[in-house]
């Protein structure tokens, strides 16, 4: 649809109907992926033509989010995680955060094959959430924030991350890899408004 506040309405009803039935619309994920991937995978002249300010991807990869969520095994995150990846930080929906890197630290928590094979890239996601002059919201800073602590802490991803952190200034750029680094040390302060 031309229209991107059809679009964006459209994939987050897909989202919450994938959220609500469960596991019930996992055999249909590959046909909803498919419907969904041309949202994601834009080029920039198409993302910042017409009403578009990104919201529509930004509910397309909270949607893809929730399906993870509701059946890991039924998505093929292998494929899929790239995608997010690609089409992060969020544009301009930022209420999407919580879902979408809530979903991110899960995959991670469980080490997830085909999230650990990305551990840089995510934690790099994460990062972007923190510097200065990101506009995601609190409740997303923090928990980015506790995650990114909670991993140099974990003996499963503490070496992961100091490995990416070795090389963020050259993946990640200067403002990333210092987003990460202070947070991994438990050194950046919860946002105030989280932290009531």
């Amino acid at each position: 649809d031309p229209m991107e506040s059809v679009r964006r309405n459209s994939a987050f009803c897909v989202g919450m109907l994938c959220q609500a039935t469960e596991k019930q619309l996992a055999p249909h994920f590959p046909h909803i992926l498919h419907c969904l991937a041309p949202l994601c995978q834009r080029t920039a002249e198409e993302q910042n033509g017409g009403d578009s300010g990104g919201a529509d991807i930004d509910n397309t990869l909270s949607a893809v989010a929730r399906m993870i969520r509701s059946a890991p095994e039924a998505v093929p995150l292998q494929q899929v995680l790239p995608v997010i990846l690609d089409a992060l930080p969020l544009r301009a929906d930022h209420e999407e955060g919580e879902n979408i890197y809530n979903c991110l630290i899960d995959l991670l928590k469980s080490k997830d094959e085909a999230t650990m094979s990305l551990f840089a890239r995510v934690a790099g996601a994460l990062g972007t959430v923190l510097v200065e002059g990101s506009k995601s919201n609190d409740a997303t800073k923090a928990m980015a924030i506790t995650a990114i602590h909670d991993l140099a802490m974990s003996p499963d991803h503490k070496d992961l991350l100091s490995a990416a952190v070795g090389a963020g200034p050259s993946t990640w750029g200067p403002e990333v890899t210092q987003a990460v680094t202070t947070a991994a040390s438990g050194n950046m302060p919860l946002p105030t408004s989280s932290a009531e």
